[in-house]
């Protein structure tokens, strides 16, 4: 399943600017986006739960992975038997068409915690403000 990206434009630029300075930044940044991405992958679980019924190994394979100032959220997991074995089945309930697919359960996630993930960045910014100014 493509991951979904919480990107905050401009945040790459700001961290290479301030590597010179100041060496905590990317480490808290790093923090703060896996912070973000655990907000998104339990409200992606949240979903998944909701949306289908047997969902356990689905949920298991949910994972974000943080790598400087992008956190992604994927679903890794694969239908090991019959025909066309294997595929990823959560690609196909994502964005295929019925009657298998057209259940999205991880597209919404990020927009359903747009606002968490927003405050995070804020409160990640607001810090790195602090400590500038002291």
């Amino acid at each position: 399943m493509p991951a979904e990206t919480i990107y905050v434009r401009g945040l790459p630029e700001l961290v290479r600017a301030f590597e010179r300075t100041e060496g905590a930044l990317p480490h808290d940044l790093t923090a703060a986006m896996e912070e973000a991405g655990r907000a998104v992958k339990a409200q992606v679980a949240a979903n998944a739960q909701a949306t289908f019924a047997s969902s356990s190994t689905l949920v298991g394979s949910i994972d974000n992975v943080t790598r400087g100032a992008t956190a992604r959220v994927r679903v890794t997991t694969q239908r090991r038997q019959h025909k066309g074995a294997p595929f990823s089945y959560p690609r196909m309930w994502e964005y295929g068409k019925p009657p298998h697919g057209g259940r999205p359960f991880a597209r919404k996630a990020l927009e359903q915690k747009a606002d968490a993930v927003y405050a995070i960045i804020d409160g990640m910014l607001a810090k790195l403000g602090g400590e500038w100014e002291a």
